[in-house]
């Protein structure tokens, strides 16, 4: 094919087939980018959006969620939401509070969401007099959406040490590692809880450090 010339002016451009190749392959680059970069803006902006509505949902339940400076990031491939501390504050004056937040989904894969928060946690049920405190080294938590409800949910707790105080007096625990995984079956749930080397001391329970796990199958436990 012969080269092409487009006078402008006292110039002139010369497009040959290989010149043209590049400015295709260019300006595909460019359109493919240029894409990605709104989708996922739009995505980043959806997620917000629909983190406002399930906020103000809670609070005309009656719970309260705090997310402190609440940003959303992870271009250009995850959605991340992290908060700086979180507090929940429930109807019936129960209260839960934690350190910084995090939960990541790959923007192609959006029902698998990964949690990862630090410490303390402080947590206060109203029925029950008693205050429970708790910290961790490492912490892993993910869950698996299908449709609007968890299908399967999984929580690690490594390095732990809680302590549960009230009239009793204070009831200690620790240990190398916590894991519950949970999952829905068919017209049931299913929870499995893996214990090592936890210990427990205290007025209520004493015991040196042991590892056990537990199994359980919930009928009609979906909910």
């Amino acid at each position: 094919m012969p080269t092409q010339a487009v006078r402008d002016g006292p110039f002139t451009w010369e497009f040959s087939p290989t010149r043209r190749r590049y400015l295709l392959i260019l300006l595909a680059i460019f359109v493919v980018v240029g894409g990605w970069l709104a989708f996922w803006f739009y995505a980043a902006g959806e997620v917000e959006r629909r983190l406002d509505i399930a906020l103000e949902d809670y609070a005309r339940q009656g719970t309260q969620v705090v997310c402190a400076k609440r940003t959303v990031g992870g271009f250009p491939f995850r959605i991340e939401v992290r908060c700086d501390k979180i507090d929940i504050l429930l109807a019936d004056d129960s209260q839960v509070s934690g350190g910084s937040v995090r939960a990541v989904a790959l923007i192609y894969k959006p029902r698998h969401i990964i949690v990862d928060a630090d410490g303390p946690l402080s947590a206060r049920a109203a029925p029950v007099p008693a205050v429970f405190t708790g910290q961790w080294n490492v912490t892993h938590a993910s869950m698996i959406f299908k449709g609007t409800a968890i299908s399967a949910a999984f929580l690690s707790l490594e390095g732990f040490d809680g302590a549960m105080a009230g009239g009793f007096g204070t009831q200690k625990a620790g240990g190398e590692r916590v894991e519950v995984h949970v999952r829905r079956a068919p017209e049931a749930a299913e929870v499995a809880l893996r214990l090592d080397r936890v210990s427990l001391e205290g007025p209520l329970v004493e015991a040196d450090p042991f590892s056990a796990g537990l199994l359980l199958r919930l009928p009609d436990g979906t909910d």
